[in-house]
């Protein structure tokens, strides 16, 4: 479909060819369009009395390629509230931007639990392996968090490209971990990785922004970096990664934590290896 075509005009044209439980749906977005932009196909599903499924199907039927295309043409055709009202060029935009991000970052620590971030810590370390899965710009929080996680001796993997990561999930163990990262928490690729994952018996760690979407539902454990108070518009401007990155440095620290305090401690191979790879990484730079 044109993205010239007015998703309501879209609705009014097709609803009788729609079923009764997409018409449900039609009819919310309709009477509720301002509440639609800011829904996930989760909240969407819920608020509508039907399933994300139905919703993904009903977005199909108007002629869209899936539920995040038609928010995304729904957000230009109503326009979208700002959250920057009154903010401009002339203003202290420096102070607000890091007073946004601070308070943010605020919510996040008081809502995040120290035990269950110390329970996911001691399930890396034990890990055979460690598979860390993202998609699209969210791909370098994961392939940064691999890195820095093995720097602990923690055997992590990670990929920019979805096929290699569900390749290497589909041939791990039990034993494995999953981290997913995903704010919407709808991301395909990582979706479909979480359900290897969840067959084979691995244990997944979410770090995602909807504690009610189709990845924290299959998670073991939710690590929320939802944001209360965005800088930007989620449907048309590049969202925050700040606060899952946080989650990330947290997690790293509880990791550094347990290290320090279980017993046994880690091999002396294990922290010979560690040190000689810092001594490699050192030649590297001036």
């Amino acid at each position: 479909m044109s993205s010239e075509t007015n998703v309501l005009d879209s609705i009014d044209n097709l609803y009788q060819q729609l079923f009764s439980k997409e018409k449900q749906i039609a009819d919310y977005i309709k009477d509720h369009p301002d509440e639609v932009v800011m829904m996930n196909v989760s909240q969407l599903a819920k608020a509508s009395g039907t399933s994300e499924a139905t919703v993904v199907r009903t977005c199909k039927h108007l002629g869209y390629q899936g539920y995040y295309q038609l928010r995304l043409i729904l957000s230009r055709d109503i326009g979208t509230k700002s959250n920057d009202i009154g903010i401009d060029a002339d203003t202290d935009f420096v102070s607000y931007t890091f007073e946004r991000n601070i308070q943010n970052l605020r919510n996040l620590s008081s809502n995040l639990s120290k035990d269950v971030l110390l329970q996911c810590a001691l399930i890396l370390l034990k890990a055979p392996a460690v598979h860390i899965i993202a998609t699209g710009n969210t791909t370098p929080i994961a392939l940064d968090l691999s890195f820095r996680l093995s720097r602990f001796g923690v055997q992590s993997f990670s990929s920019s490209i979805s096929e290699y990561y569900l390749n290497n999930v589909s041939l791990g163990s039990k034993e494995d971990v999953v981290i997913a990262i995903s704010g919407s928490g709808t991301s395909k690729q990582v979706l479909q990785a979480a359900d290897i994952a969840k067959d084979i018996g691995m244990t997944i760690i979410s770090i995602t922004s909807d504690s009610d979407s189709p990845l924290a539902r299959v998670s073991d454990h939710i690590l929320s970096s939802s944001e209360e108070h965005p800088l930007f518009n989620e449907t048309k401007e590049p969202l925050s990664h700040l606060c899952s990155m946080a989650i990330c440095d947290t997690l790293l620290y509880a990791v550094k934590i347990c290290l320090l305090t279980q017993t046994p401690k880690p091999s002396p191979n294990l922290k010979k290896r560690t040190d000689e790879m810092e001594v490699y990484l050192s030649t590297t730079k001036l």
